[in-house]
């Protein structure tokens, strides 16, 4: 198996591990947010959507995948997919 296959697998499983105490130092708002990125919107139509400025979705986005973990929108998906939060 390729490094980079098992370097993921082991990223998902230390996020999947881990999801259930992540979920819930979330913010309400990340949480909207996590679930409109999933549903293919960007950060002004999310700003548009949430009566936010863009500065501010970027900010609670930042967030998000620190706390998360995610080094990237994939991982971030993929997290919320596997925590049933999409």
């Amino acid at each position: 198996m390729p490094v980079e296959v098992e370097m993921y697998m082991v990223l998902m499983q230390t996020l999947e591990a881990s999801s259930s105490s992540l979920f819930l130092d979330l913010l309400h708002r990340e949480t909207e947010i996590i679930k409109l990125l999933c549903h293919e919107m960007g950060t002004k139509q999310i700003a548009d959507k949430l009566n936010l400025i863009a500065y501010t979705v970027e900010s609670h986005r930042s967030n998000i995948f620190n706390k998360v973990g995610a080094a990237n929108l994939r991982v971030l998906v993929r997290w919320a997919v596997n925590t049933g939060m999409d």
